[in-house]
């Protein structure tokens, strides 16, 4: 049920919405759902990542750290 979820949410982002079902399950038995609050920081500025985070619900601030 939760892949099926994942797959919805994937066809709905302009990046997936043009791949075919067989690549959209494929990334959907990958993917990780998390749930994040309010007080957490998701990403860092300028720290590598070898994540992508598809938000299906929720409003997320996108801060720049100046120096």
């Amino acid at each position: 049920m939760e892949q099926q979820i994942i797959i919805n949410s994937l066809q709905q982002s302009v990046l997936f919405n043009s791949l075919p079902l067989e690549a959209l399950q494929k990334i959907a038995k990958k993917a990780k759902t998390r749930q994040y609050f309010p007080s957490d920081t998701i990403v860092w500025q300028g720290k590598p990542s070898d994540s992508l985070y598809l938000i299906t619900n929720g409003i997320v601030v996108v801060k720049k750290v100046l120096s």
